[in-house]
């Protein structure tokens, strides 16, 4: 949970404790992005109105970063305006909730990602089922196909071992 107001940084991590959820906080965006690249959290849950580095600059900072590209994050904001949020959306922000909000609200929100996260991890865990797969078939066909040739260069030479001479 990344914000700059300490009621709100308070708040929302005891509520996430309390939920059973393991959270770690940072009040500005500079060290809150120092954090992700350290601990590689699986939700990021930041405010966008923070000095130093804003919600914006925190979310392209982490879209770039190769292990944190997919990490979920939410915007957690007093911007109630539909410009805010269209730019928030269209720099990589999976859901948006507005100060003030309620439990409900936050732990829905969590719980889309994590659904949303799932559903991604069963369909790659799939395709790579399916890749497998079709080098396990494909392999003995490509081995056989080698071994083909080897053994049937060993017969001709086998059989026509009496006629070969030295030269």
């Amino acid at each position: 949970v990344i914000d700059d107001v300490d009621f709100i940084l308070e708040s929302t991590s005891t509520l996430l404790n309390i939920e059973g959820y393991d959270v770690y906080t940072a009040q500005d965006g500079v060290s809150g992005v120092e954090q992700a690249f350290k601990l590689l959290p699986d939700l990021i849950i930041c405010d966008i109105s923070m000095p130093n580095m804003d919600g914006y600059e925190v979310l392209d900072s982490i879209r770039q970063h190769t292990e944190l590209s997919t990490v979920p994050f939410i915007f957690l904001t007093a911007f109630t305006e539909k410009s805010n949020m269209r730019t928030g959306m269209e720099k990589g922000a999976d859901d948006y909730i507005v100060k003030p909000f309620t439990r409900d609200e936050l732990i829905a929100a969590i719980n889309t990602q994590w659904s949303k996260n799932r559903a991604i991890e069963a369909r790659v865990q799939k395709k790579v089922e399916d890749v497998g797969k079709q080098v396990t078939y494909a392999l003995p066909h490509e081995f056989r196909t080698a071994l083909n040739e080897v053994i049937g260069s060993a017969k001709f030479f086998y059989t026509a071992a009496d006629e070969v001479t030295k030269e």
